[in-house]
Parts: C-alpha cells; structure tokens; sequence
C-alpha cells in the first residue's frame, strides 16, 4: 500500500511540472534550421546582423543593403544567393527536407535546385521551381511595384500563377515578364489603373506575360554590381551557371 502511494505521489508531482518543448515540435512557431550562410555582406537576418556561418531558420527574413550579397547554402547541393538591396523570406517545411521556399520582396535573387532537393521561389501569388526532377538555376528580378522579371540560367523552370491557373515553361537562357497588380475586391473586376503598393504581399497577383530571350545580360549587370570587390572571374562564375576557364 505504501509502494503505491509512493508512486501515485510521483505521477503527481510529474503531471505538475510543465515539460520542457522540443525546439522543433514544442511550439507550432518553433523555427527549425534550414540552411547557413557561407557568404555575406551588409546582411540582415530577421534584424541581426548575419556573418558567415550563421544559420538561416525556416521563417526568417534576409535583408541585404546596398552594394550588399548572401549567399545561402542548403543540403542536396541548393542555394539562394541574394542580391543587393534585397529582401526575402526562406520557409522550409517540418518533415520535408527536400523542400524550401524563397520568397522575394524587393532586388533580385538567385536559386538552384538538385535532382534530389527542390528550392521554390515565391513572388506575389507566383511560383518559380524546376520543371521535372533535374537540375535547374533561376533568377528573379522585380524591376519596381509592379514589374518584375524571371528567368532560366540553366534547365526548365515552370512558372504558374495561382489566381488564373496558368502557366509557362522557361526553357535555358529564357525570361518572362511579369505585371504585379492588386487583387480585384470580391466582386469586382479587376482594374489596370490601381496605385503600387509598397510590398510585395499575398494580395498582389503576378500576371504571366511573353516569354523572351537573350535579356539575361540585363541581370546580370544587378548581380556584377552588387559586389564589386570581387574579381572579374568571380564575377563572371556568379552570374553563368558554369565556372568560367
């Protein structure tokens, strides 16, 4: 009898004691690692300053000031390098290592994803990600409120809108245009004379245009730009999906 009050005082005192959450599960906004930065300059992450070697969490927020870059390195051979005067969001996904989001507010960035790793990028209601399972290098550049440009550096990169269902495949060395407008009120018809907005949220809506070719260049003049203490031949490396001899 004694034993056994002995132990019911024990599970008493147990159930008392609050248990400590796990760092991933414990909380539904407990963040988790998804990546690091191995490159970084004039970077903020979520507000602090980020130096290489710093982990990026699911959740946070890069900033990267003028003349600025970061790059993110992520398992399965991803990356995000991201471009001066930028900002985006990383969002992986508990339980789906093969899958991370990038989503891009203002500048420009670069993603690539592993036959076995996905990176997907996100802008207004806009998705970037790689056509079919091999590998592919894109590169998102909003030009202000209300253009912005993607385009395929290597492999097939499919692009789909989800207000209208619509979709276009960027074969290598190919862009599109897109319009960023606001979402129409619900029930009205949508206007071409709205007011830019000053971010880039969920309410905007990318509306695909003509896919082009040959404008890589143009991109590439952000992306030399944004570091220019690097050489020529880093500079170059940067910007092609190939190292340069």
């Amino acid at each position: 009898m004694m034993a056994r009050r002995a132990l019911a005082g024990i599970l008493i005192a147990l159930l008392a004691v609050p248990a400590a959450a796990s760092p991933t599960t414990g909380s539904p906004k407990a963040a988790f690692p998804i990546g690091t930065i191995s490159q970084s300059n004039a970077t903020n992450i979520s507000g602090a300053g980020a130096l290489p070697g710093t982990t990026v969490f699911s959740g946070d927020t890069i900033d990267v000031g003028p003349r600025g870059s970061a790059w993110i390195l992520m398992s399965g051979g991803r990356h995000v390098r991201v471009s001066s005067s930028s900002r985006i969001r990383m969002v992986g996904h508990a339980g789906g290592q093969n899958r991370v989001e990038m989503e891009i507010f203002s500048g420009a960035a670069r993603f690539a994803s592993s036959e076995t790793a996905l990176v997907i990028a996100r802008l207004a209601d806009a998705t970037v990600r790689a056509q079919g399972t091999q590998p592919a290098v894109g590169l998102i550049s909003v030009l202000s409120l209300r253009k912005a440009v993607i385009s395929s550096e290597k492999g097939e990169l499919l692009v789909s809108t989800a207000h209208d269902r619509k979709s276009v495949t960027l074969r290598e060395g190919e862009a599109v245009e897109v319009t960023l407008m606001d979402a129409p009120a619900p029930g009205k018809p949508q206007s071409g004379g709205s007011t830019g907005a000053k971010s880039l949220t969920g309410t905007q809506v990318a509306v695909i245009g003509s896919v082009v070719a040959a404008i890589l260049a143009l991109l590439a003049i952000k992306l030399a730009d944004d570091n220019r203490n690097l050489t020529l031949l880093e500079k170059q490396d940067a910007v092609s999906p190939f190292k340069f001899p």
